[in-house]
């Protein structure tokens, strides 16, 4: 199960790919080794860093709201599933990921 943020203005816009559903679907396998779910901040929608995939849909932001204790476990196996296929960066308020 993923969880999506409703609140967002302008709504969280995901360009529904291959892609970025193999993005999604390997945080939230992931997390859910933790009894965690994976929640969907942002996908095409919003501001971005200039040329940032959002804007061509190869990548999605997820909230980073678990506790530091699984953060070691979780990049760790993170790393290993994404391999050379897609990278993430921990922003200081979200976990950014994207297709290579």
């Amino acid at each position: 199960m993923i969880i999506v943020k409703t609140d967002s203005v302008p709504p969280v816009l995901l360009h529904y790919t291959p892609d970025v559903a193999d993005l999604i679907k390997t945080v939230d396998d992931i997390l859910h080794t933790f009894n965690l779910h994976a929640f969907v901040t942002s996908g095409m929608e919003g501001t971005h860093k200039r040329a940032s995939k959002h804007y061509d849909g190869k990548a999605v932001d997820f909230r980073v709201n678990w506790g530091s204790h699984i953060r070691a476990d979780f990049f760790s196996l993170l790393s290993k599933a994404f391999g050379s296929r897609m990278r993430y960066i921990l922003e200081t308020d979200h976990l950014h990921t994207e297709t290579v």
